[in-house]
């Protein structure tokens, strides 16, 4: 990806600023994914931020978010996806959601995984 557009979603204000970007075609939601990815995997990694990576999966759901946000623009209908439609957002282990690690931050769930998603997710 060219650096300045990196760039260009790393300084975004907050994510409505973000979520304009999409809405002018400006960037993608696979573009953030992509960045802020790349970003998780080695700042994560050096501070152990992050108990499960799920980069190629989240990169998936936002081509399919970018589709529907296409579809939506064509049709004038942008306004009636969710404000953070195609936002990527990371869920901290200490949430639970389905199939995933929920360590709560200690050793004793280091195993443990939920069997639904929390309210929150």
């Amino acid at each position: 990806m060219p650096k300045d557009k990196t760039e260009k979603i790393l300084n975004a204000r907050d994510v409505e600023d973000l979520r304009q970007m999409q809405i002018r075609r400006e960037v993608t939601s696979a573009e953030i994914v992509a960045v802020y990815s790349k970003r998780a995997h080695t700042i994560g990694r050096q501070l152990n931020l992050v108990t499960e990576e799920y980069y190629s999966e989240a990169l998936e759901e936002a081509k399919v978010r970018d589709a529907e946000l296409a579809k939506a623009l064509k049709e004038g209908k942008e306004q009636t996806l969710g404000k953070l439609h195609g936002i990527p957002v990371s869920i901290k282990d200490h949430i639970g959601e389905k199939g995933r690690i929920t360590t709560v931050g200690t050793e004793f769930y280091a195993d443990h995984r939920s069997e639904e998603d929390a309210g929150a997710v």
